[in-house]
């Protein structure tokens, strides 16, 4: 027996790049980026453990 699986994963994350910037750098101040994650499997399954 083979099989598929599909899986979409969004998040959002905000992040400051702090004193590592100058003062006045565009991301200095608190930022977020968006992330998406797919994941996709296919094969067959070990019919003897099923």
């Amino acid at each position: 027996m083979s099989f598929n699986v599909f899986r979409k994963f969004a998040f959002d994350a905000i992040h400051s790049l702090g004193k590592n910037v100058h003062v006045g750098h565009r991301y200095g101040n608190i930022h977020g980026h968006s992330f998406l994650i797919l994941i996709y499997i296919s094969g067959k399954s070990d019919s003897q453990k099923v």
